[in-house]
Order: structure tokens, then sequence, then C-alpha cells
């Protein structure tokens, strides 16, 4: 889920965007990314209908330094 985040080109994506590119259920994926909320990986960021996600700004060189 991280590498689909950081590889998105404005590095934000949506649950569906997220079930899409892992060939998951939406409930699998927002349960993980309810624990990622609630550790403080990533952020929600409610536009309209759609709720966007993002790697917090102070974990993303860790991520990064993960995925290398």
């Amino acid at each position: 889920m991280l590498s689909v985040i950081a590889g998105s080109p404005d590095g934000q994506v949506t649950v569906g965007d997220l079930a899409a590119a892992l060939d998951l259920r939406q409930p699998t994926i927002t349960h993980h990314v309810g624990i990622l909320v609630d550790d403080g990986v990533l952020l929600r960021e409610p536009r309209g209908r759609e709720v966007l996600l993002t790697i917090a700004p102070d974990r993303l060189s860790a991520v990064q330094d993960i995925l290398r």
C-alpha cells in the first residue's frame, strides 16, 4: 500500500485506487488504512465524497527508506 501511495503522481490515492492496484476488496484496504492512520503513517483528507490518503510528511523519509 505504501509503495502504491508513494509511487502515485501526486502522492495521493483513494481506497478504491488501492483496492484496484492491489486486487483486494475495499473493506480489507480500509481495515489496513485504519491501522496506518492510527499509527500516524497515513493521513486522511476528505474531498467531497472521496477521502484521499497520503503518507504523513513526518514519516515520508522513513517510508521511502523502507521501500528502497
